[in-house]
């Protein structure tokens, strides 16, 4: 379905599931909220009082002429919020050609004057008078020379050391806001200058930028843990600057945020949560920052829990590494992910970047299986979204706990809120905490997220449910 979906809003293909022959449907628990009512298209009276986030007219314009076509769509854009989306038939595309709309893809159309959300768009504005310093350490000169150029492009003060001593003095010299580190430079590493930086209680945000071997990866998915708060292939970024632009970006805002307000986005302490029923399945969504915020939480859990499963966007070469570290820190076991195996108790399933995951159920048990779109959904695959849309909507309801950890994007957000109404207890991971307070802020703008707390505070919570 990667044709059907590309030009669709990332959280749409959430509300579909994948069909045989490059087919979709909507979902149940969209379907059968449906409504039909009888109306006029070209009365300018449609007696709905709410504004809509998309509309779908598809194959019904072809029977006006122009001017009527477009009288219909005029109609219908007035029921459209401000970030709304109207979708036509392919053959019907010339009737959304009035000045009010704009194409973003065939046959989609929103507001002309349609800006952006202000839950997805992390741009920071770099005033004179703070520019933030980056130090790229790096023993390659061109590097330093591409990056150097676009990052002072968008504002940032850049320095560059070609060896880890380097970096040492200029560590000395000045304070920065954001280190780029390559882990494969001659003489001292990057990864021990990085274990070294980190004893001095040096709290600067550091974003590893290297080619990802087998060696290696056991050392990233470990200093994702304790030492780094992300990673970036060097060819992904040969591909796509706006990658590293678009993450420094994110990062930067967020080491601003925490210099500035208290957290101002309250919900109910995760201290105040409780249920009287036992919890069959826990399912986890994270990303930047969530390697060491899901240590923090799976260390509190007992060896009695139910199964867990977790998305974490992360390259696959790093995905059993990664879970063998988290597990030497707690009492649950990690289980690789075979297809229609049950699920156990006691143990973690962290889910690599092949495919999209559904959770299914037979009876009491619990198993996982590939679905069917193997396009992104929300930029990532596998997507927290389609796990979560997929407990969702399981035919024998289950008793759940749904948890958004800190992370760029919405990834998971609209899933955790179809969670949140199919019965499932739903926690987000607070302001203070996050490292890219992203994820779970969409959700909590969404009323998805049920309560709050740090990583900590969120498996303390949940070990005393599953006393």
């Amino acid at each position: 379905c990667k044709d059907i979906t590309q030009g669709i809003p990332q959280n749409m293909p959430l509300y579909f599931e994948s069909l045989p022959n490059n087919k979709m449907k909507v979902v149940d628990s969209i379907s059968k909220k449906v409504k039909f009512l009888r109306r006029d298209l070209s009365s300018n009276h449609y007696p709905i009082t709410k504004k809509f986030d998309y509309i779908f007219c598809r194959n019904v314009l072809i029977y006006f002429d122009e001017n009527s076509g477009k009288k219909v769509v005029s109609n219908l854009i007035k029921e459209m919020n401000s970030e709304g989306k109207l979708f036509l038939g392919h053959s019907e595309t010339n009737f959304g050609k009035i000045s009010s709309l704009k194409s973003t893809h065939i046959s989609i159309f929103k507001h002309s004057n349609q800006q952006k959300s202000h839950v997805t768009n992390y741009k920071v504005s770099v005033t004179p008078d703070k520019k933030f310093k980056i130090l790229i350490v790096d023993d390659m000169k061109i590097i330093h020379e591409v990056y150097k150029s676009a990052l002072e492009e968008q504002g940032y003060q850049v320095f560059c050391a070609l060896s880890a001593d380097e970096a040492s003095e200029m560590i000395d010299s000045y304070s920065f806001d954001l280190i780029l580190l390559d882990l494969n430079m001659p003489g001292k590493s990057g990864f021990q200058w990085l274990q070294e930086f980190r004893k001095s209680n040096n709290s600067t945000f550091v974003i590893i930028i290297s080619e990802l071997s087998k060696e290696d990866a056991s050392r990233v998915a470990g200093a994702l843990i304790d030492l780094a708060q992300d990673y970036i292939e060097k060819s992904d970024i040969n591909k796509n600057q706006k990658l590293l632009i678009e993450k420094i970006d994110v990062i930067l805002k967020e080491t601003s945020r925490r210099h500035l307000a208290t957290n101002v986005h309250i919900k109910k302490s995760i201290k105040q949560i409780k249920t009287k029923k036992n919890i069959d399945i826990i399912l986890i969504g994270s990303s930047t920052g969530g390697p060491k915020a899901l240590k923090s939480l799976l260390s509190q859990l007992p060896s009695s829990s139910p199964p867990i499963v977790i998305v974490q966007h992360i390259p696959a070469l790093m995905v059993q590494f990664m879970a063998k570290n988290i597990a030497s820190y707690c009492s649950l076991n990690f289980s690789s992910f075979n297809e229609g195996e049950t699920l156990k108790h006691g143990h973690f399933y962290l889910t690599c970047d092949e495919h999209h995951l559904n959770l299914n159920r037979k009876n009491s048990s619990f198993f996982l299986s590939k679905d069917s779109n193997d396009a992104p959904v929300n930029m990532h695959i596998p997507s927290v979204d389609v796990l979560f849309r997929s407990a969702a909507n399981l035919k024998t309801k289950c008793q759940g706990v749904g948890v958004l950890l800190t992370g760029m994007g919405k990834d998971g957000a609209y899933g955790l809120k179809l969670l949140s109404e199919s019965g499932f207890i739903t926690i987000g991971q607070d302001e203070n905490s996050s490292i890219v307070y992203g994820m779970p802020k969409v959700a909590f703008e969404l009323g998805a997220v049920q309560y709050q707390g740090s990583p900590d505070e969120i498996g303390k919570a949940l070990a005393r449910l599953l006393e």
